[in-house]
C-alpha cells in the first residue's frame, strides 16, 4: 500500500510540478536546442520530502532519520536549483569549471562542488565515521559524475538502475528507506525524462548522485582498500568523460548504443515553443 501511494504521490507531482515549470517558462534547452522545463530535480524533491513526512506520520522511520534526509536531501537540491537557474552553461565539466576558476570568472559549478563536498564532509564527521574525508570526496565524486552523465534523455535514471541491482544484492540499513522510496520515485519520473518532457537538471542529477554516493560509503563501510578503489574509478570515470564524448562512445558499441535508447525518444520532444 506505501508503495502505491508513493508512485501515485509522485505521478501527481510529475503532473503538478511539469505544468508549473512550463506555466513560468522555467526552461533550459536541451542537446539539441529545445526548450524543456527543468522540473526533474523539483519533482523528485517534492515527491521525497513529501513520502518521509508520510513515512515519520505513520511511524514507519524515526524522527531523527526522517530530519536527517529531509534536511540533506534540501540542501543538496537548493545547491542543484540555484545552479539550473544562475549557472553558466557554456562552462561544464572538470576542465572547464577549473579553466573558469584559473581566469577568475564566476562559475556557479566551483561553488556547488565546494559546497557538496563540505555537506557529505560533515555527515561522515557529525556520525564519527571512519574515514569520513574520503567517504565526501567519494559521495561529492559520485554527484559530479551523475551530473556528467545527465546530457541525453534517460540516461542518467539508466545508469542509476546499474546500482540499483548492486544495491538490491547489499545489506542496506541506514539508507534502506531511503533507496526502496528513491527508486520508486525515479522509476516513475523516467518516462518524462526519457521522452522530452522534462529534464532533471543539476538539482535532479545533483539528488541521484548524491544519494548513490550515500548508499555507496554505506555498502563499502570501513573498507579502506573499497573506498580507495572507489576514489580511483570515480576520478577516472570523470577524467574519461570529461576528454570524450560518452555519446561517441556509445555509438561505437552496438550493445551500449541499443541501450543508451532503449525507452528513450532519443530525438526529444518538443513540447513546448522553442
Amino acid at each position: 500500500m506505501l508503495y502505491y501511494f508513493i508512485a501515485l504521490l509522485t505521478l501527481i507531482m510529475c503532473i503538478i510540478l511539469n505544468k508549473f515549470f512550463n506555466t513560468f517558462k522555467l526552461h533550459k534547452r536541451n542537446y539539441r536546442g529545445i526548450l524543456i522545463p527543468y522540473s526533474g530535480g523539483t519533482i523528485i524533491y517534492v515527491s521525497l520530502f513529501l513520502s518521509f513526512i508520510f513515512l515519520y506520520s505513520f511511524g514507519l522511520v524515526s524522527f531523527i532519520k526522517a530530519l536527517f534526509f529531509l534536511s540533506i536531501i534540501t540542501l543538496v537540491y537548493m545547491i542543484g536549483i540555484v545552479d539550473d537557474v544562475l549557472g553558466n552553461s557554456d562552462v561544464k565539466g572538470v576542465k572547464g569549471n577549473i579553466s573558469a576558476l584559473v581566469s577568475k570568472k564566476f562559475s556557479t559549478g566551483i561553488i556547488k562542488a565546494v559546497f557538496i563536498i563540505i555537506i557529505a564532509c560533515y555527515i561522515y564527521y557529525f556520525f564519527n565515521e571512519e574515514f569520513w574525508i574520503l567517504k565526501g570526496v567519494v559521495t561529492a565524486l559520485t554527484t559530479n559524475l551523475f551530473n556528467l552523465l545527465d546530457l541525453r534523455p534517460g540516461r542518467c535514471i539508466k545508469f542509476y538502475y546499474v546500482f540499483f541491482v548492486f544495491f538490491s544484492f547489499s545489506n542496506i540499513r541506514w539508507t534502506k528507506e531511503l533507496f526502496v522510496i528513491f527508486s520508486i520515485i525515479i522509476t516513475i519520473y523516467y518516462f518524462w525524462d526519457a521522452y522530452g518532457f522534462s529534464m532533471l537538471g543539476d538539482s535532479g542529477a545533483n539528488l541521484i548522485g548524491f544519494i548513490i554516493g550515500l548508499i555507496l560509503c554505506e555498502v563499502v563501510g570501513t573498507s579502506l582498500i573499497g573506498l580507495i578503489v572507489l576514489l580511483i574509478v570515480l576520478i577516472t570515470l570523470q577524467l574519461v568523460l570529461d576528454k570524450y564524448s560518452l555519446s561517441e562512445i556509445t555509438k561505437k558499441n552496438i550493445l551500449f548504443d541499443y541501450i543508451d535508447r532503449f525507452l528513450t525518444e532519443r530525438h526529444g520532444r518538443e513540447n513546448v515553443e522553442s
